[in-house]
């Protein structure tokens, strides 16, 4: 009979009892980085690849320069498929394009934001690819909003009462 460490019993009661926790590993220029480690990002310039340690998928892909995180964001599901992709600002907001994905990779929302408030022409689609809903925000407020049924028809229109 094996005897094992307090410490060893302890851990693997903790794991069995909560549930084991994917292991993320992440490599920048081929070399591995903990992004939890300002020191190991510091000047740092790239694309920041986060991959599930078991599977080899993609978590997470973040552009870094100078050390910042600054530009582009993906992020995956567990089978590694895209399920959000955006620009951060140098406040970590979006700028730009927002873009979220189903499952399937359909396209399901695309937005426009700048300093992390949604502008402009906002775009929902169904698993299918089919418009779900169409809205134009200005200002953070809603200007008018089109809604679509099952075959892409449109079901409704509104628009804000006037000033």
């Amino acid at each position: 009979m094996k005897f094992f460490p307090k410490t060893t019993l302890f851990i693997a009661t903790i794991a069995l009892s909560t549930g084991a926790q994917a292991v993320i590993l992440c490599e920048m220029n081929g070399k591995p980085v903990n992004p939890s480690d300002g020191a190991a990002t510091a000047g740092l310039s790239g694309l920041l690849r986060c991959r599930d340690a078991d599977t080899g998928h993609l978590q997470r892909e973040q552009e870094l320069r100078a050390g910042k995180y600054l530009g582009i964001e993906r992020f995956f599901d567990r089978d590694g498929k895209l399920s959000k992709e955006r620009s951060v600002n140098e406040r970590g907001n979006s700028q730009g394009r927002v873009r979220e994905f189903w499952p399937n990779g359909q396209l399901k929302r695309e937005s426009y934001a700048e300093n992390g408030d949604t502008r402009g022409l906002v775009r929902s689609f169904t698993q299918s690819g089919q418009p779900e809903s169409l809205r134009f925000v200005q200002e953070r407020r809603e200007v008018f909003s089109l809604n679509y049924n099952a075959q892409g028809q449109m079901t409704d229109l509104r628009c804000p009462a006037a000033s």
